[in-house]
């Protein structure tokens, strides 16, 4: 091999890595532009949700209470409650902590020793 060959090996190598890697960096702006437009809608639909329900003119729906209806709820102390409930009750669209599934309702559960 001459050295005249080497030298055009190298640059057909480095032209192809180059338009490769520009191929390649347009791709990926592509798809964090994409998906940035995804999670920005999915906020404003999510913020236009809290809006509706917060505000006064419109009815808030009930929430959907599977225990006993004759119990308070002042009557649980603070620290009996589970951690995630009142995050959960609040959302629009709640998620479960572990599983991110969707989650369609709630139900209270006791335990005595």
């Amino acid at each position: 091999m001459t050295k005249d060959k080497i030298i055009m090996d190298l640059t057909e190598t480095t032209s192809v890595i180059f338009w490769g890697s520009v191929i390649i960096g347009y791709l990926s702006v592509g798809i964090l532009g994409f998906a940035a437009v995804k999670v920005w809608n999915r906020w404003k639909l999510r913020h236009h949700e809290r809006e509706q329900q917060q505000s006064p003119d419109e009815q808030r729906p009930e929430k959907h209470v599977v225990a006993d209806e004759t119990e308070d709820e002042d009557d649980i102390p603070d620290g009996a409650l589970c951690v995630c409930a009142l995050t959960v009750e609040c959302e629009v669209n709640p998620k479960c902590p572990v599983c991110l599934q969707s989650i369609r309702g709630s139900m209270r559960v006791y335990y005595e020793c």
